[in-house]
């Protein structure tokens, strides 16, 4: 049908579907997206903990921003770094 299903979580170890195949940890991101999830439950019109919503989105937002910062160095470094047009120097004191 072409469509991707998480894995059932059927035990406490069961990675989550962001998980990377090598990571069950904090670097995934796991934690952040419950987080922002549980805020949107918080700030419904059933439970209205707005206050608490707004604090554990933020939580979540700091989460995910930490990581992003190692994911952001790396791919900054992995750009090669060339120059987009070919100038020439004419104001090279060899060129005459």
């Amino acid at each position: 049908t072409g469509t991707l299903r998480a894995p059932t979580l059927t035990t406490g170890t069961d990675k989550l579907p962001f998980s990377p195949d090598t990571d069950n940890q904090e670097d995934s991101g796991n934690r952040a997206i419950v987080l922002l999830a549980f805020a949107e439950a918080l700030g419904s019109e059933k439970k209205k903990e707005y206050a608490q919503a707004e604090v554990e989105r933020k939580n979540a937002l700091g989460i995910l921003s930490t990581l992003w910062q190692a994911t952001g160095a790396r791919r900054a470094g992995d750009q090669p770094i060339r120059p987009l047009f070919e100038v020439p120097d004419f104001f090279s004191p060899t060129r005459f």
